[in-house]
């Protein structure tokens, strides 16, 4: 069940509160499951607690807020609510595009938190995004801000999409081509051992930088 239960089942927006910014209301869907949609289990119908410490984490943290979001192109791979990028639009973030196979709920969260594209002059979007798509999509996903960052949070769930997962990450990372380009992914609690350590293995391809441990209990693998 996702952590956040009450706030679905009661109808309300969950609330994401920052120091130095309005507060996020990120709203949630009943989960639908569905063979034939692009999210059965609809796992991005729901905040998971990754995506909310990943968020808490960059705005408690100066130094990585510094390194990861302010003035940054950030790419979200697997955003689903939308919590984590606009949290990144809302603390400073050039531009922000949120990508997932169905983007039905980030796009109205960004229309209820719109104030994240004024703030900052933040430029925000919504793109559909498969992983291990062709090369050619992918680049043309990632044309459309320029993207030097890439972060995500909670990404997967079983040993299956591991593989099109890190695929389509270290082609991103390649693409963008910078020497400051840099992938933060979070989570919490490793809800899938196999499947984390399998991404792990597939990430052989990027350097690892260090893993950021936040005082709220992230866990934050970063590679460039």
């Amino acid at each position: 069940m996702a952590p956040y239960i009450q706030d679905l089942l009661e109808r309300r927006p969950l609330r994401i509160d920052f120091p130095d910014s309005p507060s996020l209301e990120i709203e949630q869907a009943p989960p639908a499951l569905d063979a034939a949609s692009p999210d059965p289990q609809s796992t991005g119908s729901t905040v998971w607690r990754g995506g909310v410490r990943l968020a808490e984490v960059i705005a408690s943290d100066a130094d990585l807020r510094r390194r990861v979001v302010l003035g940054r192109r950030i790419l979200e791979l697997g955003s689903g609510t939308g919590v984590a990028g606009l949290a990144c639009a809302a603390l400073g973030a050039a531009a922000v595009l949120m990508t997932d196979l169905s983007v039905g709920l980030s796009e109205r969260n960004l229309r209820r938190n719109n104030w994240v594209t004024t703030l900052n002059s933040c430029r925000v979007a919504v793109a559909v995004l498969r992983w291990g798509c062709p090369r050619w999509q992918l680049a043309g996903v990632l044309s459309e801000i320029s993207a030097d960052t890439i972060i995500g949070a909670d990404l997967v769930y079983d040993q299956d999409r591991v593989d099109q997962l890190a695929r389509t990450l270290v082609a991103a990372m390649a693409m963008m081509g910078r020497p400051d380009s840099i992938a933060v992914l979070g989570c919490y609690s490793h809800y899938e051992p196999i499947a984390y350590a399998a991404l792990l293995a597939r990430l052989y391809v990027l350097r690892s930088t260090k893993t950021h441990s936040g005082a709220l209990g992230a866990k934050l693998p970063a590679w460039r």
